[in-house]
């Protein structure tokens, strides 16, 4: 084992634990592994490389002093790394774990690491400790993604409600003024166009600021539910039908009310916009959830992975915000949701890993 002075290299581990030590020199996480006098008995490679130490000249020395020296100055917050891991050493009884932001130089990547380390209880190193370091720049970078399209879709929220939506309201009251000197169908139209304004608005709203969140979940009658969703989309002019199969009747799924109706609203009400007026609508069980098609055109290959996307549509009529919040409520119940054809040439929706019970 190793002296007390800093320089003095440290005789290494025995044959048995070398072999062990050398199995892991190309593991993915960092590692290094202190003796009770808190000296780098080991390093492997990737420890080596996230932290530019050469790897025979680290063992053997103190790693109190090769932080101060060597390792903290990489960090985006270098007292603040030495002071958290050199605690552990002064008080070998707890398991430490935190993140930890490397700069960028010529020598060496950006990087974000975790660590995690704990002291040795058993064995020739007890006493010691290890520590592991685990890149996480991957998870860090999709969440600064994550948090910059949040706050550009709450930006974007704000100029909706603000902007948009008095000049809105002035112009549904001005329609109304208009109708009561003019009976023109062509008011029907903007009336239309106003409408279908507001339903943008509302969606831009709903995927902005709802969140991915969903209340409490309770047994809900699904074929009842696709009823009154369906009373709610269907224009009272439409011939569209709806057919729900006979093995719904009776079966509840577990599910916040609120939010299933939402996703239903928004897939019949789809299944309509590019199914037409005369569009049949059948609704399935399945074996792990049920499924919603349609006999309307249907959706082509290629554009099956975009229909979620928010603003994406394949209508001049539709808002291309529905099917993004079908797919937020999906996520949020823990379900899945896949995209196909129907038998009939349709579109098929197929939501699965639904809970419930028939009666």
């Amino acid at each position: 084992m190793s002296n007390s002075g800093d320089e003095t290299t440290s005789a290494g581990p025995a044959v048995g634990e070398a072999g062990v030590l050398a199995a892991l020199d190309d593991a993915e996480m960092g590692i290094f592994v202190l003796d009770s006098n808190f000296r780098v008995e080991w390093l492997n490679s990737t420890a080596a490389t996230y932290f530019g130490l050469e790897q025979a000249a680290a063992i053997g020395r103190d790693k109190r002093t090769l932080i101060e020296s060597s390792i903290k100055e990489i960090f985006e917050q270098p007292d603040r790394f030495a002071e958290t891991v050199i605690d552990t050493y002064d008080d070998n009884t707890y398991i430490e774990e935190f993140e930890c932001h490397v700069l960028s130089s010529e020598a060496r990547a950006e990087r974000w690491l975790r660590h995690q380390s704990r002291p040795i209880e058993t064995g020739v190193f007890a006493g010691g400790r290890i520590e592991h370091y685990t890149d996480i720049t991957a998870q860090k970078q999709r969440e600064a993604d994550l948090t910059r399209e949040r706050d550009r879709l709450d930006e974007f929220a704000g100029v909706v409600s603000h902007d948009l939506r008095n000049p809105l309201n002035v112009a549904q009251g001005r329609l109304e003024i208009a109708r009561d000197d003019c009976d023109s169908p062509e008011l029907d139209h903007v009336a239309g166009a106003l409408a279908r304004m507001e339903r943008i608005i509302g969606d831009v709203l709903w995927l902005a600021r709802a969140g991915r969140d969903i209340g409490d979940t309770e047994p809900v009658d699904l074929a009842a539910t696709v009823e009154d969703a369906w009373t709610l989309v269907v224009d009272g002019a439409t011939d569209a039908e709806l057919v729900v199969a006979p093995e719904l009747v009776g079966r509840t799924i577990d599910a916040d009310g609120d939010r299933l109706s939402q996703l239903l609203e928004n897939l019949l009400s789809n299944a309509i916009t590019h199914g037409g007026d005369g569009v049949t609508v059948r609704v399935d069980a399945t074996e792990t959830g049920f499924a919603i098609s349609d006999d309307g055109p249907g959706i082509p290959p290629e554009n099956r992975d975009k229909v979620f996307d928010p603003g994406y549509s394949l209508s001049a009529d539709g808002t291309g915000f529905g099917l993004g919040i079908v797919r937020q409520i999906i996520d949020a119940h823990g379900w899945t949701i896949s995209v196909e054809a129907a038998d009939s040439g349709g579109a098929r929706f197929e939501i699965s890993g639904v809970s419930g019970s028939d009666d």
